[in-house]
């Protein structure tokens, strides 16, 4: 009963998602600088044609760059806000920290071996599915708090992704109690979208 209402904590929501927006921008600002050094060399030519260019550029690259800064407050904002509700820093480090191991640890090989198909049927490869269960794992989350750790693992969309996860049920489990000892962690529980493993602090 106590998973039919169970909710995500603000650090679940969007820590996973603040992680890949600020990995884009980093990539928005690589993007940004090579075209504005672009836009350089091509206004150092006396070629109009190419000084035109150059201008352009030059206009794309600073709006990248106003793109860039804008994207930059509102992760410095919005990571105030996830620090702020947490009950520590000490946890929220934590929770950042077993975020990234769960990450690690759920991470499947994207191999290339083709499992064989009849027929019209497309052909479903391990490379496919291991990299749509990879993409569903990057949501996924640990919030740690003073008497309760939650864990939240996205369910992947495709069939073949959420067998993968199904066949780690006890191993993620069992990971979480190896690294967590001081919660005592429940079996694994599928609510809607998530897979939830809920861990109490133990009473010594």
């Amino acid at each position: 009963e106590r998973y039919s209402v169970m909710k995500k904590t603000y650090f679940l929501r969007t820590w996973p998602a603040t992680i890949q927006v600020a990995i884009w921008s980093i990539v928005l600002l690589g993007v940004a600088q090579v075209i504005k050094l672009a836009g350089y060399l091509f206004n150092s030519y006396t070629n109009i044609a190419f000084q035109q260019l150059g201008a352009w550029l030059t206009t794309v690259a600073n709006g990248l760059m106003v793109m860039y800064y804008g994207v930059s407050i509102c992760l410095v904002v919005n990571f105030i806000i996830i620090v702020v509700t947490h009950d520590t820093v000490e946890n929220f480090m934590w929770s950042v920290k077993e975020t990234h191991e769960l990450h690690r640890f759920s991470h499947q090989s994207e191999g290339t071996i083709n499992i064989p198909s009849f027929g019209d049927q497309q052909i479903v490869t391990a490379t496919h599915k291991n990299r749509t269960f990879n993409r569903a794992v990057k949501f996924s989350a640990v919030d740690i708090r003073k008497n309760r750790a939650l864990v939240f693992i996205l369910v992947p969309p495709t069939q073949q992704a959420q067998k993968v996860l199904k066949n780690m049920d006890k191993d993620l489990k069992e990971q979480m109690a190896n690294r967590l000892p001081e919660f005592s962690f429940s079996q694994p529980v599928r609510v809607k979208n998530g897979l939830w493993i809920e861990g109490t602090r133990k009473r010594y």
